[in-house]
């Protein structure tokens, strides 16, 4: 079974995100390994660093991590 959340992206490479902009992070949990997550980020970040809000990355981690047990 695969788990994905997805949380907004606020910044890329320090700079806000268009209002009304829907940049999102992906985060799915492993086919194979539970201690493991795979993040999938908007094209428009690729190759660049992203912000998102802390909380809702570990959340996100979480839920994709725990299915299984």
């Amino acid at each position: 079974m695969e788990v994905q959340n997805k949380i907004r992206v606020y910044e890329i490479d320090d700079n806000d995100t268009p209002i009304g902009s829907d940049y999102l992070m992906i985060i799915r949990s492993h086919w194979n390994d539970e201690d493991m997550v795979i993040l999938e980020l908007p094209l428009e970040a690729k190759g660049k660093s992203v912000t998102v809000v802390a909380k809702d990355l570990r959340m996100a981690m979480e839920n994709a991590t725990n299915h299984r047990r």
